[in-house]
């Protein structure tokens, strides 16, 4: 299974505006930024509990990667979520 939070960074009057999804399953924790360069996240939460290694865009972790934006674009989907899930058409 997995599950989905949202949140908000000072998306107020004169804030920064950005909103981001997490997707937790098991073993892994990807994080997502509606905008910015590097808008996404992945932490191997067995490996590294502290979530310092990005594994983003280490090539051993793309199948992983795309799971888990999959997971996010469905969930986006059931809610009605319009935020933008990279990757995904």
């Amino acid at each position: 299974g997995w599950l989905v939070t949202e949140t908000e960074f000072a998306n107020n009057a004169g804030g920064i505006g950005v909103t981001g999804r997490v997707v937790r399953t098991a073993r892994y924790k990807y994080i997502c930024y509606s905008q910015g360069a590097r808008r996404e996240q992945l932490f191997d939460m067995a490996k590294d509990p502290g979530e310092t290694l990005n594994l983003a865009r280490a090539a051993e972790a793309q199948e992983v990667l795309q799971e888990h934006r999959q997971h996010l674009a469905e969930w986006c989907r059931q809610t009605k979520d319009a935020f933008p899930v990279p990757g995904i058409d």
